[in-house]
């Protein structure tokens, strides 16, 4: 595996430091509420804290005072973010120009969370840009986000608890993820906890029967990590009892 060095000598704070809640989901803009907590991190107190709000394209910050004195924004509307979109969070905290501490992709509360797990690991946005697509996975962004066609009237509550979108939707979504995970040779599970994919295969391989996916360097390797994968997705689909409900759903049709 690929070590990455921090060479830039800036403190990494964990994203539990900050806790962002959507409020007005039902409307646009959102706004939200933000606790940040600098207790105990002895970084300077006059250094400035900025929250930014973010989803490719949209960028917005937010000045939140310094570490000695934390100030709220009056005005924290996300007037530059999409409609429909769920945008992640970053703290950064700044001394004479220069970033000396931050914390990234922070999900906030709020917001739907349609896979099992205290961390949500995929994010879903709603758009009227997939044509005659239901559904599309977004893998080139920050985070993976399932992205559904508003065209469609109820598509929130059918992606929320319709028996048939989750069995036949949800195991595909988790193959394409571990597929990219893979995909990426330089993908470290032990390098950053608060990483996408580090948290995807952990609450994985927490699953009964699948464990640990293969590593290491050896000619075996990609089809080790292929019957991981294959295994990984039979695990999921019994672990949400995906083919008795969905059983049960055609009976009553």
């Amino acid at each position: 595996m690929i070590r990455k060095l921090n060479f830039t000598g800036r403190k990494k704070l964990p994203g539990n430091r900050v806790t962002v809640t959507l409020l007005n989901l039902d409307q646009h803009p959102y706004t939200f509420e933000a606790q940040i907590d600098m207790s105990g991190t002895r970084l300077p107190n006059d250094a400035s804290i900025f929250l930014e709000a973010y989803k490719r394209p949209s960028y917005m910050r937010f000045s939140f005072g310094t570490v000695g004195q934390i100030k709220i924004p009056e005005n924290r509307e996300l007037s530059k973010i999409a409609p429909g979109v769920i945008p992640l969070y970053r703290m950064k905290v700044v001394q004479k120009g220069r970033i000396i501490a931050l914390a990234d992709k922070i999900f906030p509360k709020g917001a739907d969370q349609n896979m099992p797990g205290k961390v949500s690991l995929l994010h879903v946005e709603f758009s009227e840009e997939l044509g005659d697509q239901i559904w599309k996975l977004d893998l080139e962004g920050d985070w993976p986000t399932l992205r559904l066609n508003n065209r469609i009237d109820s598509i929130k509550e059918i992606a929320r608890s319709d028996i048939a979108f989750s069995a036949l939707v949800y195991p595909e979504v988790l193959r394409q993820v571990l597929h990219h995970i893979f995909s990426d040779e330089s993908f470290d599970p032990e390098l950053d906890e608060d990483d996408w994919p580090a948290l995807w295969i952990r609450f994985i391989a927490k699953l009964p029967g699948v464990g640990s996916p293969p590593s290491g360097r050896r000619a075996t390797l990609v089809i080790e990590q292929s019957e991981w994968m294959n295994g990984a997705v039979e695990a999921f689909c019994k672990y949400r009892n995906q083919l008795n409900l969905y059983k049960e759903f055609i009976d009553k049709e």
